[in-house]
């Protein structure tokens, strides 16, 4: 269906740990030009910079040399595929001199490129006298900083993330066929901004409407308003088409807007506050948790439990304490409740506390250069952009599609997961969850049932409170695929390392929701 000059993009890792039989089946069947490997979140982040701080050669992800690309440099060089990775952390060069030796072992001579710039640790004292403000909680520069980097690099959205776009952690999870062999996501991109989504034949997953549909809203705020350091996108009115005849399914992705960048980069700092420790089995500790971890939040319709796993996580300024704490686990085997299995893997480990602290930098301040074989062979200075957040990020804040219509009341109840697919994911201390209508006739009614102030509600066991006291909740609407998107503040207890609960990144939150009722319509599903 597409027409025009046209790129294949596959894309083998979607964090630092993905398998390691991703690369070979795109590499042998998918007929890729370009291997893209997605190695970063905001938590990967503080533990390559807690790597790098003990040993000056480490900071960047050594699976991607050893285990991703070594084993197979030989294919890649001869079938001329193009790698692109942001496995290099915070450590490229480290990486770069890691993959020329494997490449040497194997006889290929393997040319590679590598970017620095992103570093803005040597920029401290102009970032400090810049006056720049946390993003999510507008709180001053920390004192103590542990790493400071831009995000400079783009990778598809919806193949980020490997195996997620391919019917991984779908919510119709078992309806997806053999786990055993997932398959790995490729796009194939027309000059014109139309994409289809497939996957290598003969491998297993699902490429469809709902698993592609599932993944635009992962990890979205606004959708008219997806930022990134060379476009800003605007999802509202993308569409979804099923391609017939392709082994394993294929979609073509329609409608999305590139809109200009900002003039400004996102700055990722992580800066050390205390330390924690985390472990499942009377101290009295600066910061606690208790967490009876069940399947359900409070407001389902579970009956009893009949085993419960409790989470306790705890800081403290002072090691030597929370040390002392570890050290007490075990001993609960003998000396608490009956019934208890071992589910500790030994002495819970006491580890510092990296807490994300992001902002926004003027990309003008930032020297991107380019090395090849160890030379640098380029310098540049992206100073184009829209001025400050441009309009159309203002704009979405407040962004609300009205109803026009009154819909017809009935006697039926319906469970969420009824009538919707969910997909929840983190930014920082805030949790997206995406909504996905399973028919556009069923979007009004969960419009109408999932106001801002219902979830809230739902929720509310889990969100911390605003200290301006505003909403907590927002949502947005994304009419092109019929869901709706919602971002809860304050949600994560800190989110990623420096939270203590058993979920700091939210990834349950669209499971719980598919136990919302909706109430009071006509019958729906036939």
């Amino acid at each position: 269906p597409l027409s025009g000059k046209t790129v294949r993009i596959g894309c083998a890792s979607g964090f630092w740990g993905d398998t390691a039989t991703a690369a070979p089946q795109l590499i042998h069947q998918g007929n890729i030009e370009f291997l893209v490997f997605d190695y970063l979140a905001e938590i990967t982040m503080s533990l390559l910079a807690a790597a790098k701080q003990k040993d000056q050669n480490f900071g960047y992800a050594p699976d991607f040399v050893r285990t991703a690309i070594g084993p197979f440099i030989k294919d890649i060089k001869k079938k001329g595929i193009r790698v692109v990775s942001n496995a290099g952390g915070v450590n490229p060069q480290a990486c770069a001199v890691a993959l020329q030796e494997a490449a040497k072992k194997s006889g290929v001579d393997l040319k590679i490129a590598t970017i620095f710039g992103d570093d803005l640790m040597p920029q401290l004292a102009n970032v400090a006298a810049s006056g720049v403000r946390d993003l999510d909680s507008g709180d001053n520069l920390p004192k103590t900083i542990h790493s400071m980097n831009a995000y400079l690099g783009l990778a598809g959205h919806i193949v980020e993330c490997g195996a997620q776009g391919t019917g991984g952690i779908f919510t119709d999870w078992h309806t997806i066929p053999d786990w055993d062999k997932m398959g790995f996501p490729i796009v194939e991109v027309a000059s014109d901004g139309q994409f289809v989504v497939s996957k290598p034949p003969g491998t297993g997953g699902l490429v469809s409407a709902p698993t592609v549909a599932e993944q635009i809203v992962y990890e979205i705020g606004d959708p008219r308003a997806y930022l990134l350091p060379d476009v800003s996108c605007d999802f509202t009115d993308v569409t979804l088409k099923e391609i017939d005849g392709q082994d394993g399914g294929a979609v073509l992705v329609t409608g999305a807007k590139g809109k200009p960048p900002s003039k400004h980069a996102k700055v990722a700092l992580l800066f050390p506050q205390i330390f924690k420790v985390l472990s499942c089995p009377s101290l009295s500790f600066e910061t606690g948790l208790l967490q009876k971890v069940c399947p359900s939040p409070p407001l389902s319709n579970s009956q009893a439990q009949r085993e419960v796993a409790l989470w306790f996580g705890v800081q403290h300024n002072d090691r030597r304490a929370l040390q002392l704490f570890a050290g007490e686990i075990a001993p609960a085997g003998t000396g608490m409740a009956p019934g208890l299995t071992g589910i500790v893997g030994g002495r819970p480990r006491v580890s510092p506390v990296l807490k994300l602290f992001s902002f926004l930098y003027n990309k003008e301040n930032l020297k991107i250069d380019i090395h090849v074989d160890g030379q640098e062979v380029e310098t540049m200075v992206d100073d184009h952009g829209a001025d400050g957040l441009s309009d159309v990020i203002l704009y979405g804040l407040i962004f609300v599609c009205l109803d026009t219509e009154s819909l017809e009341s009935g006697p039926c109840t319906y469970r969420l997961e009824d009538l919707a697919y969910t997909r929840s994911g983190d930014k920082g201390n805030s949790c997206n969850i995406g909504v996905v209508a399973r028919s556009p006739s069923y979007l009004p009614y969960l419009r109408a049932a999932l106001t801002p102030e219902a979830v809230q509600q739902y929720f509310q066991h889990l969100l911390d409170p605003m200290e301006d006291g505003s909403q907590q909740v927002i949502r947005y609407d994304v009419p092109g695929i019929h869901a709706l998107n919602f971002v809860l503040k304050n949600s994560l207890g800190g989110g990623g390392v420096a939270s203590l609960r058993s979920d700091p990144q939210g990834k349950a939150y669209g499971q719980m929701l598919l136990d919302f009722k909706i109430t009071n319509v006509p019958e729906l599903v036939q």
